[in-house]
C-alpha cells in the first residue's frame, strides 16, 4: 500500500529487544500474576501474596528478577511498576485482546479480504474487540444495507469509506441534507464517478448547512467503514472481490470510534484533495 514505511535496522533491532522483553515478562504464569497485581496498584509483598495466592518464595524470586531488570521498584517496602513496564504490559494486554478477536472471528476473517486495512489498523484490532457481527437472514435480506443508512441517523459528523455504490443513495443524501450533517467520503474511482453523477442529479429544495465532500482513492478498496457519532460499521469484500452485503461488524465503543477515525485519516492522506459536492449541486 502507498505510504507504508519499511523497517530500517534500528526498527528491526528495537523489535528484537521488545520481543525479548515480552518473552521474559510472559514466560512465567507466576510472574504474570504478580505483574497484573501491580499493574492495578502498588502493593507490599504481603498484599501480593493475599491477592495472588502465590507462596512467599515464588513472590520473592520473581520480584527480585523484576527489580534487577528495572521492571519493578521498591519504595518503603511497597512495590511499583516502572513507567516502561506499564507501557509494555498495556501493549501485551491489547495484543492479547487483538489475538482473541482474530481467534473468535477466524472463519469470517479468513473468507474476507482484510489486508488493506493496513498494518496500524490490524495491530490495533483490540480497539474493536467488543464489536458485534450483524448478519442478514432470509427474513431480512436487506438488514446490512439498511444498517448503513440507519446507523448514521442523528449524527452530525460522518466519515465513510465505500467500495460500492449504496443502492439507497438518494435516501442517504436526503437524510444528510435534512439533518445538516458534515459528511466526508472516500470512494474508489469507479464508485466515485457514479456517486458524483447521482449527486448532480439530486434535488434538495430546502436550505441546508450540510457539507458533503469526496476524496477519490485510485486503487480498489476491499472494505467499507462508517464512523458516526455513536459508533462504527466495518464490512469487507469477500475473496471473490465482491463486497459482502450480508455481514458487517458494528460497535458503539469509544475505542472503536477512535480506531475508525484513525483508519479513515490514514486513507485520507493517500488521496487527492476533497471535491465539494455542494458546489457540484450548485453548478448543476
Amino acid at each position: 500500500m502507498r505510504g507504508m514505511r519499511l523497517l530500517n535496522n534500528n526498527d528491526a533491532n528495537r523489535i528484537k529487544d521488545i520481543q525479548k522483553e515480552i518473552k521474559f515478562l510472559t514466560n512465567s504464569d507466576n510472574r504474570l500474576d504478580i505483574l497484573y497485581c501491580l499493574y492495578k496498584s502498588p502493593h507490599t509483598l504481603k498484599e501480593i501474596h493475599e491477592k495472588t495466592g502465590l507462596n512467599n518464595s515464588s513472590i520473592s524470586i520473581n520480584i527480585s528478577d523484576l527489580e534487577n531488570k528495572n521492571y519493578v521498584i521498591n519504595k518503603n517496602d511497597v512495590y511499583y511498576l516502572t513507567n516502561s513496564s506499564k507501557m509494555i504490559l498495556t501493549n501485551i494486554f491489547y495484543l492479547n485482546k487483538s489475538i482473541n478477536f482474530f481467534d473468535c472471528n477466524a472463519d469470517f476473517l479468513n473468507s474476507h479480504k482484510i489486508s488493506k486495512l493496513g498494518i496500524n489498523a490490524l495491530k490495533d484490532m483490540s480497539y474493536i474487540g467488543d464489536s458485534q457481527l450483524v448478519e442478514a437472514n432470509h427474513l431480512d435480506i436487506y438488514k446490512v444495507i439498511r444498517l448503513f443508512k440507519d446507523f448514521s441517523l442523528g449524527s452530525k459528523s460522518i466519515k465513510t469509506i465505500f467500495p460500492f455504490m449504496h443502492p439507497q443513495i438518494n435516501d442517504l443524501l436526503n437524510d444528510w441534507f435534512s439533518n445538516d450533517v458534515d459528511v466526508k467520503l472516500i470512494l474508489e474511482k469507479r464508485v466515485s464517478d457514479v456517486f458524483i453523477d447521482a449527486v448532480r442529479n439530486f434535488k434538495f429544495e430546502k436550505d441546508s448547512k450540510s457539507e458533503i465532500s469526496v476524496k477519490i482513492f485510485e486503487e480498489a478498496l476491499d472494505f467499507a467503514l462508517v464512523v458516526a457519532d455513536k459508533g462504527i460499521i466495518l464490512g469487507f469484500n469477500k475473496e471473490d472481490g465482491k463486497f459482502d452485503q450480508n455481514a458487517v461488524y458494528i460497535s458503539e465503543d469509544e475505542d472503536a470510534i477512535v480506531w475508525g477515525r484513525n483508519l479513515f485519516e490514514e486513507y485520507e492522506k493517500l488521496c487527492s484533495e476533497y471535491i465539494s459536492l455542494n458546489e457540484l449541486m450548485e453548478e448543476s
